[in-house]
């Protein structure tokens, strides 16, 4: 069994190994990868450094082209800054910009803010919209982003999160199914038992990790 718990299928094995009990026999394997996924959305809620941070890189086609998709291939969490340019630009929602301007939708000029993840009605781009829509072609649009970690399927899907916080993961995933609803399944004082070992593991991580002084985000660059 690999150790470096790489993939969606190493935790899965992992998980299965612990399970060897009567309780085991009557778990549903689509929700041990459910199981799994929260048990990585709780680690990245714990731990800001196992989010990864990014930047990405992007040139507008057109003039008044206002709303861009970052080629990033996922969903952002958070858009934590944006520069047209040099031009650091404010993060606003559209109903503060409705109390600036009753024509904010409309009004054409160089842009000064944007509005993180705006999705129209029915829309399931997700997009950052700048206001005004630019009077002239932007040259580049520079964003730093967090993001959230993607929902992972596939036996061959890697983990996002450095390897010292992974056993935390999978010990969680643990807790989480044996605190589950199904009588057949549950077990309280093992969902306990497996809670503790998941905090310990990510106190053991957060003392290596500070050992190491790697208090840096990951950073990439993509270009469009």
């Amino acid at each position: 069994m690999a150790t470096t718990l790489d993939t969606l299928g190493d935790i899965k094995a992992f998980v299965a190994d612990k399970r060897r009990d009567t309780a085991f026999e009557h778990w549903d394997e689509d929700q041990t990868v459910v199981d799994i996924n929260l048990a990585i959305q709780w680690l990245t809620d714990e731990v800001p450094l196992a989010t990864a941070f990014g930047t990405w890189e992007q040139a507008p086609d057109a003039t008044n082209t206002a709303e861009m998709v970052p080629p990033l291939g996922h969903d952002l969490d958070e858009v934590i800054s944006l520069k047209d340019g040099t031009t650091n630009l404010r993060q606003a929602t559209p109903a503060e910009l409705a109390v600036l301007d009753s024509d904010w939708d409309t009004r054409v000029g160089e842009p000064t803010h944007y509005i993180p993840d705006f999705r129209r009605d029915g829309q399931e781009r997700q997009i950052v919209r700048l206001y005004p829509k630019p009077s002239a072609v932007l040259t580049t649009v520079t964003g730093e982003y967090t993001r959230v970690h993607p929902w992972i399927t596939a036996s061959t899907d890697r983990l996002l999160v450095g390897i010292q916080y992974r056993i935390a993961v999978a010990a969680w995933a643990l807790h989480l199914g044996y605190a589950g609803d199904s009588q057949e399944s549950q077990d309280l004082s093992k969902a306990q038992w497996w809670e503790r070992k998941a905090l310990d593991a990510l106190a053991r991580a957060r003392k290596k990790t500070a050992r190491r002084h790697d208090r840096s985000p990951a950073t990439v660059t993509l270009q469009r």
